[in-house]
């Protein structure tokens, strides 16, 4: 008699049937970018390990749940949750910039070296294209997706986007998923916006730790001093098996218990069914690259410290010659040799 497969192993048989086609929609993707290497689509998407842990929290949940996708790129992040059975709905967000000036802005920013150029057909191919063409081969996921142009932040990039009520998509919940501007005020201004309009919400964000990391985070802190009734996880502090996560996560007092039994829950299914997760070889270059630059910024600092204990050094010195007598004196001899007759 054959047993029945154990509820983890359903869970994982399913969480890797997901992982899956969002390769397939990757390779889609690239099929569409002709000259864009799949490389760079995983490199500049969300990383599957990621992936792993956002599509387990959602197993994780109870209910329905609607999704806000900040910052559509080419539509990875919107499929993975698109691809979710508890996912009723998914409005994906970005102003839509070209692909090629996409690349080559994020990326001249990070410090990333060869960067793709975007010619031929794709050359003139915005992010919404891209993404709308891909879907075109996947009807199920496309049917839950919303694509819209436009920002949730007024900031002069573009049109502001409502956030989408849950309720009106038949979902108990909204989870957001901010991976728009790294900057620091683009990130705060985001996460403000969400609460504002749902207290409740739960919020993911991306690239929390390496290049982004500071930056992410500090726009993370801004709404914590400013509303204490929020909380803040990275997903890697959680467990060691989700330790190469990128993920930060941020949800107010109602959610509080949902949410850190949830990550809880999540790290369990990962230690026991996939084990400790490595980080993706599509991204290692890119954190020998960021080691780098922190080594670099690290001596440039300490360059600076150094003058800046000459420069105190010097000051102090040129302090106690001003104050001196033969200072005074010489300053007067200055002053009388500069009058007329004063010279012989």
């Amino acid at each position: 008699m054959i047993q029945p497969a154990k509820p983890e192993s359903r869970g994982r048989v399913e969480a890797q049937r997901r992982l899956e086609r969002v390769e397939a929609y990757k390779n889609e993707v690239a099929r569409v970018l002709i000259s864009v290497p799949r490389e760079t689509i995983d490199l500049w998407s969300i990383f599957r390990d990621d992936s792993l842990a956002l599509t387990c929290f959602l197993d994780c949940l109870s209910g329905k749940t609607a999704v806000l996708d900040v910052g559509t790129f080419v539509g990875v992040s919107a499929f993975l949750f698109a691809s979710h059975p508890s996912v009723t709905h998914v409005t994906t967000v970005d102003p839509n910039p070209l692909v090629r000036d996409e690349l080559q802005e994020t990326g001249g920013v990070a410090g990333i070296d060869d960067i793709p150029e975007v010619d031929g057909p794709s050359r003139d191919t915005r992010v919404h294209d891209v993404a709308r063409a891909a879907l075109e081969r996947f009807p199920e996921e496309r049917e839950k997706i919303r694509i819209q142009e436009g920002v949730i932040t007024i900031n002069g990039t573009g049109s502001k986007i409502t956030i989408p009520d849950p309720g009106t998509h038949g979902a108990e919940r909204l989870i957001a998923f901010i991976d728009g501007l790294h900057t620091t005020e683009a990130v705060r201004a985001d996460i403000a916006t969400v609460f504002d309009d749902r207290p409740d919400a739960i919020v993911f964000l991306d690239d929390c730790r390496y290049f982004w990391g500071p930056f992410v985070q500090a726009g993370v802190a801004a709404n914590l001093e400013r509303r204490p009734e929020l909380s803040f996880r990275l997903v890697a502090d959680v467990s060691d098996s989700l330790g190469s996560c990128t993920l930060g996560v941020v949800y107010g007092k109602a959610a509080a218990q949902e949410v850190e039994e949830t990550l809880t829950r999540v790290a369990e299914i990962v230690t026991s069914t996939f084990g400790t997760l490595a980080p993706s070889e599509a991204w290692l270059p890119l954190i020998d690259r960021i080691r780098q630059l922190e080594l670099e910024l690290e001596a440039m600092t300490h360059e600076r410290n150094l003058a800046r204990v000459d420069a105190d050094e010097a000051r102090t010195q040129l302090t106690e010659i001003v104050n001196s007598t033969s200072w005074r004196f010489v300053a007067a001899l200055g002053r009388l040799w500069s009058r007329p007759g004063g010279r012989s």
